[in-house]
């Protein structure tokens, strides 16, 4: 990271979400930053903010950390930083080992609050470029939920479950909250 940062503003680092994960557990989400940093809901590359490398003036310029965000601080700060022209520069060589929840009820909860941030980064980056969720996107998670349910038949599919779930009620209390359809 620290060489990385003697060249570049701000940097991700790789995350390997293997070394500490059972398989059962990474079957419910998508691997980020493995290869590449990830392009979040089509919009602009983020970075994890646990993997996140930044100058303190680059983050003073951009006002740092916006806790209304919260809990997607590090979503909304990587998509503000490209908009002042700051680059995300990924970082191979950087590993953070990342673990994810393995409870049945911390599954939920994590994926409802993101799911919520979500709509709060979407309705707040709209007016920049976000592109709006379709409908028949909204439509096609709630249809994972279904599916998901009745499928379930151990731990990895009862975890596949909550985080579908979570998503989409997250998704669903946060357009409420913001009154922003997402």
């Amino acid at each position: 990271m620290k060489a990385a940062l003697d060249q570049h503003p701000a940097v991700g680092a790789r995350i390997d979400d293997e070394a500490l994960n059972p398989p059962f557990t990474r079957v419910r989400m998508d691997p980020m930053q493995r290869d590449d940093l990830t392009v979040l809901h089509e919009f602009l590359p983020v970075t994890v903010g646990a993997a996140m490398g930044i100058h303190k003036e680059v983050f003073d310029k951009v006002h740092g950390w916006d806790v209304s965000a919260t809990p997607l601080v590090d979503i909304d700060l990587s998509w503000r930083l490209q908009l002042a022209g700051v680059p995300l520069t990924f970082v191979p060589g950087a590993v953070l080992r990342y673990r994810y929840r393995t409870g049945l009820r911390a599954t939920y909860r994590q994926k409802r609050n993101y799911a919520i941030g979500d709509v709060f980064v979407m309705k707040r980056f709209r007016p920049m470029g976000a592109p709006r969720r379709p409908v028949a996107s909204t439509l096609r998670g709630w249809g994972y939920v279904v599916r998901s349910g009745v499928k379930v038949r151990d731990r990895r599919s009862a975890l596949l479950f909550m985080d579908h779930l979570g998503s989409a009620v997250g998704r669903f209390q946060g357009s409420i909250r913001y009154r922003y359809l997402f």
